[in-house]
């Protein structure tokens, strides 16, 4: 299959490119061909509904997710979830056959927000794993996870790599 047809969300015959075609190709072509449909005009249907089909399949069990479906983020093509605030984004991979995950978290309390230019700041996380070690294990149903897991676990990413992207982003993001 050419890549210019793909690009268009077509493949051979005119025809969008079939699943099993799609999975052939290697992550980076598919993240990098998703990047060039236009996400406001139905570019790659029936392909992408296919894919969030297939995550559905694959994630639609893991407690506390939501699958919202296909989205358009800020202009990219996502399958959206949502998840509470406590739970381990371990469990879902950011992406998945050449989607990005968006995840949403809901259910943050009030006492979450110490740090108060950044809203999803390391001072947050580390707040909150501090203040509800109890809770946190227990609704991971994790009773000995250390804290440095925790934090891995509620951010998904290792905590230290969480900072310093907060910082890539200038001032306001983190004191850390």
């Amino acid at each position: 299959m050419r890549r210019n047809q793909l690009r268009k969300g077509a493949g051979k015959l005119g025809r969008p490119p079939s699943l099993q075609e799609w999975k052939a190709l290697p992550e980076s072509e598919r993240k990098h061909l998703v990047l060039t449909w236009n996400a406001y005009s139905g570019e790659g249907e029936p392909l992408l509904s296919q894919i969030v089909e297939e995550f559905r399949q694959e994630y639609g069990n893991v407690r506390g997710l939501s699958i919202t479906g296909l989205a358009n983020y800020h202009g990219s093509l996502v399958i959206a979830v949502r998840t509470n605030l406590i739970f381990d984004k371990r469990l879902v991979p950011d992406r998945y056959l050449g989607l990005g995950v968006h995840r949403s978290s809901t259910g943050t309390p009030e006492s979450f927000n110490v740090f108060g230019s950044y809203h999803w700041a390391p001072e947050n996380y580390e707040h909150l794993v501090d203040t509800h070690t109890d809770v946190i294990r227990r609704e991971l149903g994790q009773p000995e996870i250390s804290r440095e897991e925790m934090l891995y676990a509620l951010i998904g990413m290792k905590f230290e790599d969480w900072i310093n992207r907060c910082r890539s982003w200038g001032p306001g993001y983190t004191n850390k």
